[in-house]
């Protein structure tokens, strides 16, 4: 019978040994994925900002060529947005 109870004191501990280094891995990957988004979030920022300031230079150009275009009175109502349609 004293065999019994050292075979699951050994059980016991070999399940707690499993269990405490099951806690490090969620630990160590808590950590892993926090960093893996930190990282990504900066690099979408960091695209973001080079697509916002190529889109400030694109505007900034179309109004230059407006201001050196001559201004014809159209004999319709014109808007300046574009209406753009997706299709399939």
């Amino acid at each position: 019978m004293k065999t019994n109870g050292i075979e699951r004191e050994d059980i016991i501990l070999m399940l707690t040994d499993i269990n405490q280094q099951l806690d490090k891995l969620e630990v160590e990957l808590h950590s892993s994925t926090e960093e893996f988004c930190n990282s990504w979030y900066e690099s979408q920022e960091i695209r973001l900002n080079q697509c916002d300031n190529k889109l400030t230079a694109l505007e900034e150009s179309i109004d230059k060529l407006d201001i050196g275009k001559p201004q014809v009175k159209m004999t319709y109502p014109s808007k300046k947005v574009v209406k753009l349609e997706l299709g399939y």
